[in-house]
This record gives structure tokens, C-alpha cells and sequence, in this order.
């Protein structure tokens, strides 16, 4: 069953797999606050109904464009960024500590948070023209360093970090050991379902 886009975000409930679907394609999937707010609540709702694995994917052309810079307030205060990006940290968070586990299928553009968002899957799968960046322009990206440090280690997390605009492909992710696999990607849905399926077998109590 596929519900109704609500800002941004739509689900869609399948036997093995429910998805989270980031679906405002008009701005290349952006996180806005009211997606933000809702992708948090789509989270919460399918911790303790539907399917027992949970996957978060796009409908767009990739994955997500990261922030939506039209909200971004460059007059804030440091104290206010500083704020601003833990909280999207904090957010994140509730995919490493949901109830169940929790599957990323990203394809092309991954970029600032939404590669944040995809370091904290369960499991994390690529589509072979995935391409994984920072932002373009200088705006602090460099918070999303820490995120990664634990599936590729302190340099490459920084390498990446410390230079805007700074990109990886889809198998160097995989031989980083940032994802788990790389896939064509007319195949990545019909995998990610496919390795659902097999971890549904797994009883609920135990998957966690």
C-alpha cells in the first residue's frame, strides 16, 4: 500500500519491507524543516506497526540534494549552527536506534546530511551510479566527518570531509567499507526487498 506524499515524505507497506520514501523531487529531495519533522514521525509510526524491516529510499532522480539551502540562516550565530547540526545528528540517530532494522537504498546524488543520513543504515546499498559529496560551497560540511569515522576510519572520513565538494563513487564507498554493496540501479529496490525478505525471517525479538 503507498500512501499520499506528506512534506516530502510517503510510505509505502510491503510483507517484508516497509519504505520510507523521500519524495520531494521538486528540490531534488532537500530536507526542509517540515520534511525533517515528518521524516521523524514516518520513523516513530513504523517502530511498532508493519513490517518487520525498514527501508528509506528516493523517488527522485537521487537520492537527496542534502539541505535545503533557502532555509539556511548564514547570519546565525555560531552557537546557533552548532545547534542547528547536532540536531540533525540527533535525528538521524533514531534510524541506528530504531526497533527494527533499518535498510538505505541510495541511488545518484547523496549529498552533506542525506550521506549522514545513510551512514547511520543497518545495512547500506548502492546503486552503481551513486555518487556520494559534500556540499559545493563552504557552509561547515566538515561536521559530517565524525558520522563516518567508525565504517572508514579517521583519515578517509576526513578526506572527505575537509574539502568542499569532495565526491565518492559508489564502489570506492564499498571498498571504504562505508556501504555494503554496489548494484545496478534498475536492480537496487528489487535487491534491497529481496534481502528484506531474508531478514524477516529472523523472529522480531531477535533483529535487534
Amino acid at each position: 500500500m503507498t500512501e499520499t506524499a506528506v512534506d516530502g515524505i510517503r510510505l509505502e507497506r510491503g510483507a517484508n519491507i516497509d519504505w520510507i520514501v523521500l519524495d520531494r523531487s521538486e528540490a531534488a529531495n532537500a530536507f526542509n524543516a517540515a520534511m525533517l519533522a515528518r521524516f521523524s514521525a514516518a520513523l516513530e509510526e513504523c517502530a511498532s506497526e508493519g513490517a518487520p524491516v525498514l527501508g528509506i529510499r528516493s523517488a527522485a532522480k537521487g537520492f537527496s540534494a542534502g539541505m535545503d539551502l533557502g532555509e539556511y540562516n548564514a547570519k546565525g550565530s555560531t552557537a546557533d549552527d552548532v545547534r542547528r547540526l547536532s540536531s540533525y545528528v540527533e535525528r538521524w540517530k533514531g534510524i541506528l536506534t530504531h526497533t527494527k532494522p533499518v535498510i538505505v537504498a541510495v541511488h545518484g546524488y547523496c549529498i552533506g546530511v542525506a550521506a549522514q543520513l545513510a551512514s547511520f543504515a543497518d545495512i547500506l546499498i548502492l546503486a552503481d551510479d551513486a555518487k556520494i559529496s559534500e556540499p559545493s560551497i563552504p557552509i561547515g560540511g566538515g561536521f559530517i566527518a565524525p558520522t563516518w569515522v567508525n565504517q572508514v576510519g579517521a583519515r578517509r572520513s576526513k578526506e572527505f570531509a575537509f574539502l568542499p565538494g569532495n565526491w565518492i563513487d559508489a564502489r570506492t564507498a564499498v571498498d571504504w567499507g562505508w556501504a555494503n554493496a554496489a548494484v545496478p540501479a534498475e536492480q537496487l529496490v528489487e535487491c534491497a526487498e529481496a534481502l528484506a525478505a531474508r531478514m524477516a525471517m529472523v523472529p522480531p525479538a531477535c533483529s535487534r
